[in-house]
């Protein structure tokens, strides 16, 4: 490195003499850029969450192309995708929470249920969450579900009392 500093400092008063000199100029280039020491490359690890998580926010984009279709069955299959692709990943929970929602419109009431408590699980102040799966247990019609469906919007208007999600329809 000490003698890539000596030929740079050389290269360098050289272009200050000749500035039009392009054999000088790429020869500074080239030795500069051996001063520099190349970025780390990911580790096969890193690049394979780089592409599961690509892969999942793509699936969960595509969910959400599909939710403002109104295509449920299309959108379900495709938060589905981009949860199994990152289980743990950034868009995981969002992917639940989204596929709680589609539950609801294609009337899967447990399994609205059980992705909203998944992402309760992560984020219990997550309002969204609670208010759909309140509407899963109103949908429901039991008893049981109804006082669970009480309990979730009580606890959703706790936390945010003007929110859409924390009202009963």
């Amino acid at each position: 490195p000490v003698a890539l500093q000596g030929a740079v400092a050389d290269l360098t008063s050289a272009k200050a003499n000749e500035p039009t000199n392009s054999k000088v100029s790429e020869l500074l280039a080239d030795v500069s850029a051996r001063l520099v020491p190349p970025a780390a490359a990911p580790s096969s690890k890193e690049r394979e969450e780089e592409r599961t998580a690509a892969m999942a926010a793509a699936a969960k984009q595509k969910g959400n192309e599909a939710m403002g279709k109104k295509d449920y069955e299309a959108a379900y299959r495709w938060y589905t995708a981009a949860i199994d692709a990152d289980p743990k990943g950034p868009n995981a929970v969002a992917a639940k929470n989204n596929r709680s929602l589609v539950a609801l419109q294609l009337q899967r009431f447990d399994d609205a249920v059980a992705d909203a408590t998944d992402v309760l699980r992560s984020d219990p102040r997550n309002v969204k969450a609670l208010g759909r799966r309140a509407h899963a247990f109103k949908s429901m019609g039991t008893l049981e579900a109804l006082r669970k469906a009480k309990a979730d919007f009580e606890h959703a208007l706790r936390i945010e009392p003007d929110s859409a999600e924390s009202t009963v329809t």
